[in-house]
């Protein structure tokens, strides 16, 4: 919800954990910046297919509402 206090720590959470994956894939694969926006594409994209604690599901299922094929 915009413009709710309450959200901003969550949000902010989420921000700080996505930069430190991107910065961690560039470092470990010893990328120059230019590869910043894929590598922070490919963070979002592990954290949509992890599960969740507080969802009980991934992030993708509970938003599709279908089970993604892991095999």
């Amino acid at each position: 919800m915009a413009n709710t206090p309450q959200y901003n720590s969550v949000t902010e959470r989420l921000n700080c954990m996505l930069l430190e994956k991107t910065r961690a894939m560039l470092s470990d694969a010893n990328l120059p910046e230019t590869y910043w926006l894929e590598a922070l594409n490919y963070a979002v994209l592990l954290h949509n297919i992890s599960p969740s604690k507080s969802l009980g599901t991934t992030p993708t299922e509970e938003y599709t509402g279908t089970k993604l094929d892991i095999s």
